[in-house]
């Protein structure tokens, strides 16, 4: 275990899990309530309470259970690699962290209310409605993809 990796991830699973928390507090106090979405910036972004039964896109809809069981798993897998990893660039562990906190947030959803709350939506563009936990599986995805792609090319370079 990396004490410094530890301490790391804790400054960013933290925050991440607790402003996901919060954000779908005040989706299900304020914006339910309302029933209709809340435009923010005309033509591009609202706020609109859904709750969510399946994973990106609604896929696999009523398969709770099944989703919250391979979160579980895929969570736990990557905080393993998180922490017991013999080598991990600053990037590469922002970027574990933040899928950590985003999976955990989402785990935590489906565990508690049989759904994920979701309150986030492009209206320039067709996507879907996405929360905090979400935006940060897939920043920190990107910032994986990154580390990975800066360890080729300093491996490349005879670099360690």
């Amino acid at each position: 275990m990396h004490p410094k990796r530890l301490l790391a991830a804790a400054l960013i699973c933290a925050p991440v899990f607790a402003l996901d928390r919060l954000s779908k507090a005040w989706a299900e106090n304020v914006l339910a309530p309302l029933g209709a979405p809340k435009a923010v910036l005309p033509g591009v972004f609202q706020w609109r309470f859904v709750r969510n039964t399946g994973m990106a896109f609604s896929a696999l809809s009523g398969r709770t259970a099944l989703l919250a069981a391979v979160s579980l798993l895929l969570v736990g897998a990557v905080l393993c690699y998180l922490l017991l990893a013999p080598r991990l660039g600053k990037t590469a562990v922002a970027g574990l962290s933040l899928i950590v906190a985003g999976g955990a947030g989402n785990l935590w959803d489906r565990l508690a209310h049989g759904a994920v709350t979701d309150m986030i939506e492009l209206t320039f563009m067709r996507f879907a409605v996405f929360n905090v936990a979400d935006a940060a599986v897939c920043v920190g995805a990107g910032l994986c993809l990154i580390a990975l792609l800066l360890s080729e090319r300093r491996a490349k370079e005879g670099r360690p």
